[in-house]
């Protein structure tokens, strides 16, 4: 009941707009709202002495967090700390507590893809963000099946390649990983198209880039005490 409530207010929110569309779908179903409202971020909250659970006016325009306060937004709407690789996913995706249209244009998307959350897209909107976070880290599994023998750190970077589209983008590189050759796999990554075009954001060559430094640092054996025995 729980998640058509909030694949209701997504759709909906296509339609009209998170804030008018989460209003009116509050006041007619004032019971899934109070359960609803913990889970739609923090200015969704139920409002107080309501007593029908309804929900907070939303702002007009969503706001969007980057950083360690998307970190703090993210774990404050899921009532835990984050993992490592969660924390990775969120400091670089940042937090939107509304619904936004990226400023990616295609033939297939002329105005933009719908987004929300956690860089989420399409039914990812409504299902939630630890939904979308483990069906990545699923997609990573299906490419490296030995992910979660690696070390916390390369596995949280690939995961957060994974998140974004570009672990995917690269079978040599994936290729590389399987077989071991940690430092081939980095320089593959990095001889890529989108990282080498100069209009390419600092932000995206810096995400890309620390997952070519996790794996050349894995592969150098001066790092074999901080991440384990290993030889490539």
């Amino acid at each position: 009941m729980l998640q058509e409530g909030l694949a209701d207010i997504a759709r909906g929110a296509t339609k009209t707009g998170p804030a008018q569309y989460a209003i009116q779908w509050s006041k007619n179903n004032p019971r899934m709202a109070a359960q609803t409202g913990a889970l739609l971020g923090p200015t969704t909250q139920p409002s107080q002495g309501s007593g029908g659970g309804l929900l907070s006016p939303l702002p007009s325009k969503p706001k969007k967090y980057v950083g360690d306060k998307a970190v703090r937004m993210v774990s404050r709407m899921l009532r835990r700390p984050l993992t490592l690789a969660e924390g990775r996913v969120v400091m670089e995706e940042g937090y939107v507590d509304g619904t936004y249209r990226d400023t990616v244009r295609t033939p297939t998307h002329p105005i933009g893809v719908l987004t929300g959350g956690v860089g989420q897209t399409g039914k990812w909107i409504a299902k939630g963000f630890e939904a979308a976070f483990e069906e990545h880290v699923r997609r990573a599994k299906t490419r490296i099946p030995n992910l979660s023998n690696l070390p916390e750190g390369l596995q949280a970077e690939l995961i957060q390649s994974e998140y974004r589209g570009s672990l995917g983008q690269s079978k040599d590189t994936v290729d590389y990983i399987n077989e071991g050759k940690y430092r081939e796999a980095a320089k593959e990554y990095l001889d890529n198209e989108e990282y080498k075009k100069p209009s390419t954001s600092k932000g995206i060559k810096r995400r890309m880039e620390a997952l070519a430094n996790s794996l050349k640092l894995y592969a150098a054996p001066t790092n074999d005490e901080e991440y384990g025995a290993h030889t490539p």
